[in-house]
């Protein structure tokens, strides 16, 4: 059956997808797909399956749920054709149009300030993770998932498993960034939590009351990285290479044959940039 077939995917090829990855793709097959066509045989599936799925996601104005949906099943039955379960994949080339806006917004200096002094008004805790994902440029749950282990004193370091990218992430704390750390509990070793069972989470409730206490237009969490690449490469010589490594991008030089030959971590170029933004970070949330 198509359970039976997605039961073998998560144990196997899904495992090794990064953290972040494996949860969203298993909660859409848990939500959306299981329920609908768990029980069907899996050859019978076809492109008018997974359009009778997507449909009534899209009518609900979900156009991104409906598109990760879509990208998720298409990535299983490609799985199933390489372990032999299907001769082809019935739904290769047939991708639809999802009316996905792209995210353009940046938060300027003024912004930065509303939002470090919201911080205040939520949990100490959630307001330390606000503020350092503010100066560190990590993704979300690579950071709320942060372990003190992982914090070396001068340096925090993300685990390939956690990572989008796959490849550890490091990246330096300024003496600035060090105050904001939360202090460390007795009964967890999780970097942000709030009872010492499981790692708090910036959900969208409280980027509802971030965003209010502020006063300022809605923004994202994952904004908060094209916020520091936006500021960064305005100056007169940024270094774009260092400001890519620090968001865990792929430069075009480690891309290909090149990336082959050219391992550089650009250790201290990054170094150097996360003190500029620390220093525009804390000039700006230091005004007035």
């Amino acid at each position: 059956s198509f359970s039976d077939a997605f039961r073998q995917y998560a144990e196997t090829k899904l495992s090794t997808l990064a953290e972040t990855t494996r949860n969203k793709h298993r909660g859409f097959f848990d939500r959306e797909i299981l329920p609908l066509v768990g029980n069907l045989p899996l050859e019978k599936f076809t492109r008018r399956h997974l359009s009778g799925i997507i449909l009534p996601i899209q009518q609900k104005g979900h156009q991104g749920t409906a598109s990760g949906v879509w990208k998720a099943v298409s990535a299983f039955l490609t799985w199933c054709v390489k372990v032999g379960l299907l001769e082809v994949n019935p739904v290769l080339g047939a991708t639809p149009e999802f009316a996905i806006k792209k995210r353009q917004r940046f938060l300027s200096l003024d912004e930065i300030r509303c939002v470090w002094l919201a911080a205040n008004t939520v949990n100490p805790v959630r307001c330390s993770a606000i503020r350092l994902l503010l100066l560190l440029p990590f993704r979300k749950t690579e950071f709320t998932l942060s372990r003190w282990d992982e914090y070396d004193g001068n340096y925090l370091h993300i685990p390939v498993e956690r990572t989008k990218t796959k490849a550890q992430i490091s990246l330096p704390f300024s003496e600035f960034a060090k105050t904001c750390l939360p202090p460390r509990r007795n009964d967890t070793d999780l970097m942000f939590s709030t009872n010492g069972k499981v790692a708090t989470r910036l959900d969208d409730k409280l980027l509802k009351h971030i965003t209010s206490e502020a006063g300022i237009e809605l923004f994202g969490w994952h904004d908060f990285r094209r916020t520091f690449s936006t500021h960064l490469n305005e100056i007169p010589n940024a270094n774009f290479i260092a400001i890519e490594a620090c968001l865990n991008h792929t430069v075009e030089a480690q891309k290909g044959v090149a990336g082959v030959y050219n391992r550089a971590e650009y250790r201290s170029q990054k170094q150097a940039v996360m003190q500029q933004w620390s220093d525009i970070v804390e000039a700006a949330v230091g005004r007035g």
